[in-house]
C-alpha cells in the first residue's frame, strides 16, 4: 500500500503583484458602481424623503461594499482600507456630487472595515465576519455624514439617520458583499487565491476504506467550503 503525502500551504501575509493588481481593479469597478449610485440618488431618495428624510441613511450602506470585498477576496492586511480608498477615489474623480471630502470618509470606513478582519488576525473569512464588517464602517457613517452633510438637522433626526445607518451597513456591505465575493468565486477566477481555495479533501465513503482503488489515495477537493467560509 502506497501513501500519498499532502501538505497544507503556507498562509502569506505579504501582498503579491496579483493581488494588488486585483485590488485596484476590484476598488475601480466598484467606485464606479458608487458613483452609478450616486447618480441614482436624487430619484431613489424621493420616497424616503416624502415619509421621513432621516431614513435615506437605509441607502448609504452600498457606499461600504468595497471594504468587506476587498477583504473577502485578498486576505491581506490592509485590503479593505486599500480598496476602499480607491473607490472613494474614482467616485471623486467621476464627478460625484459629494466632492473630495468622500477621499476623508472613504479612508475611515475603510479602517473601520479592516479593524473587524485585524481583531481576527486575518484568519476569519465568514458570513459573520463580512457582516460586522458592513457594521463597522456604518459606525463611521453615522458620525461623518451628520457632520458633513446632516448638521442642519436636528439631534432626533440625526440619531434616526444613524440607526438607519448602522441598518444599511450590514445588509449592503456585509450581506451584500459576502453574496459578491461568493459569485466572483464562483466563477473560478479566485483559483490563484486563499478566498478561491478550498483546503479540505472529500470525505470517502466507508467502503471505500476496503476498496483497492481507494487505499491510500485522497479524494478530488470538495464542492464544499473552507474552515474559513463556513
Amino acid at each position: 500500500m502506497t501513501h500519498t503525502a499532502h501538505t497544507t500551504p503556507t498562509r502569506s501575509l505579504t501582498w503579491r503583484t496579483v493581488d494588488i493588481i486585483v485590488a485596484a481593479v476590484l476598488a475601480v469597478a466598484l467606485g464606479a458602481v458608487y458613483f452609478a449610485w450616486t447618480s441614482l440618488r436624487p430619484i431613489i431618495d424621493v420616497p424616503f424623503n416624502l415619509v421621513f428624510p432621516p431614513t435615506t441613511g437605509l441607502v448609504g450602506g452600498l457606499y461600504l461594499l468595497a471594504g468587506p470585498v476587498g477583504a473577502l477576496i485578498i486576505r491581506k492586511p490592509g485590503a479593505a482600507i486599500v480598496c476602499e480608498l480607491i473607490a472613494a477615489a474614482t467616485e471623486a474623480l467621476l464627478g460625484s456630487v459629494f466632492g473630495p471630502v468622500i477621499l476623508f470618509t472613504g479612508l475611515c470606513q475603510g479602517i473601520m472595515t479592516e479593524l473587524v478582519f485585524a481583531l481576527t488576525r486575518y484568519r476569519r473569512y465568514t458570513l459573520g465576519i463580512s457582516v460586522l464588517a458592513g457594521l463597522a464602517p456604518a459606525i463611521s457613517v453615522s458620525i461623518t455624514d451628520n457632520i458633513f452633510w446632516n448638521a442642519g438637522w436636528a439631534l432626533e433626526w440625526q440619531l434616526v439617520f444613524a440607526a438607519c445607518a448602522l441598518v444599511s451597513g450590514p445588509v449592503f456591505a456585509g450581506l451584500g458583499g459576502w453574496f459578491v465575493y461568493r459569485a466572483i468565486r464562483r466563477t473560478g477566477v479566485l483559483t490563484g487565491f486563499a478566498s478561491g481555495t478550498d483546503p479540505r479533501p472529500r470525505r470517502r465513503p466507508p467502503h471505500a476504506a476496503s476498496s483497492p482503488e481507494g487505499a491510500g489515495h485522497r479524494g478530488s477537493p470538495s464542492e464544499s467550503e473552507s474552515p474559513a467560509d463556513s
